[in-house]
């Protein structure tokens, strides 16, 4: 990852954020409560919004996160990238919102074969594919 400059505690705070939230997408605003949350419990400083924002533009700049746009909400959502997000499929669960990298070749199949058979290059890192992860489907079920 590339360096961002001076190391401030509003950016390692809205990067250990999206670390440790690896399977999730978040909007700024949702960043922001959350970082509110944390130094309220804390007493650490918080970063202003307009700075949170600018942070995440910059990580998303770097690829430090991918930015996803949801359709249903009209929101951009952010999701920590890691180091190999570009070449794979995502899952994500329309009930609790879980993402699930989809790194099999299945997929890596289906890549090839849209490019090859129907002549489309897709965006693999930026696709999600909606549907219900397992622990939701029972929960459903059981209810």
């Amino acid at each position: 990852m590339a360096k961002t400059g001076y190391n401030t505690g509003g950016k390692n705070a809205v990067l250990d954020f999206f670390r440790s939230h690896r399977d999730r997408q978040f909007t700024a605003d949702d960043v922001i409560n959350a970082l509110e949350e944390k130094c309220r419990a804390t007493g650490e400083k918080l970063p202003g919004k307009s700075s949170v924002y600018r942070i995440i533009s910059k990580f998303e700049e770097m690829g430090a996160l991918r930015c996803f746009f949801d359709s249903e909400t009209s929101k951009r959502l952010y999701q920590y990238a890691g180091e190999h997000c570009d070449d794979h499929f995502h899952l994500k669960c329309s009930e609790c919102g879980q993402v699930v990298h989809l790194e099999c070749k299945i997929g890596d199949q289906l890549l090839r074969h849209i490019s090859s058979d129907h002549g489309f290059s897709v965006s693999a890192g930026k696709s999600i594919l909606l549907g219900e992860c397992e622990k939701c489907r029972k929960k459903r079920e059981n209810t």
